[in-house]
């Protein structure tokens, strides 16, 4: 790698670090590229952090939140179920509260902290934000599509994994990818689960990613300036 390349690597990491703690560059030698061309780089506070070189996020002053996707983990419900139907049922079910919640959630923190605005219009002050919720599992994922009275214990309400892509609004540039994975409270005991476990505990887990992402974009913006 050229120096001048080497450089310009380490000024974007060390300007962008989501609020992840100190990102560092692999050594050049162990250097990782996806296939879009991000940059991988250690974080202490997400699994998987990948930088575009060069991104600059310090003009971005507002944020377009796209839907959440939401794919829970295959196969995970199979015998949970009396009918695959029943059991589609309930993913349709959670998903949509799950979608709801997160855009709900994601929103609150990131106006309470004041240092960006929403908007549903594209601008080259927009930052865009792509979420998917992968490998998604509620120990108890919805009672209420179930033919029968049946009580579900676990020690927890369940994990699920987020895919978060920064994009620039008006081009559709990725501009950087997380991915971190996430579980409930690990209560140590067999608890009963509910919806109700579920809201709370998906709910705690998305706030604490939105309030990394909006930290880790303020510090960015002013160390950009």
């Amino acid at each position: 790698m050229m120096a001048n390349n080497l450089a310009t690597l380490v000024m974007v990491v060390t300007s962008l670090s989501l609020g992840l703690g100190h990102a560092n560059l692999y050594a050049a030698d162990q250097a990782d590229t996806s296939f879009d061309q991000l940059t991988k780089v250690e974080s202490k506070k997400v699994d998987e952090l990948y930088l575009k070189p060069g991104a600059d996020f310090s003009h971005y002053n507002s944020l377009l939140l796209k839907e959440a996707d939401v794919a829970f983990r295959k196969n995970a419900y199979r015998n949970d179920f009396a009918t695959r139907g029943q059991m589609k049922r309930g993913m349709e079910r959670a998903g949509a509260r799950l979608k709801a919640l997160f855009d709900e959630s994601f929103r609150e923190v990131i106006e309470e902290k004041g240092n960006y605005t929403f908007t549903d219009q594209t601008g080259d002050d927009t930052l865009m934000l792509v979420p998917k919720l992968i490998n998604v599992y509620f120990a108890n994922l919805d009672e209420m599509s179930r033919t029968n009275n049946v009580k579900i214990y676990a020690e927890s309400a369940g994990e699920m994994t987020l895919v978060l892509e920064l994009k620039d609004s008006v081009t559709g540039e990725i501009l950087a990818r997380i991915v971190d994975q996430q579980e409930a409270t690990d209560w140590g005991q067999l608890v009963r689960q509910s919806s109700v476990d579920n809201h709370q505990q998906s709910k705690r887990i998305i706030k604490r990613w939105a309030n990394q992402l909006n930290d880790g974009l303020v510090e960015s913006a002013q160390q950009g300036q």
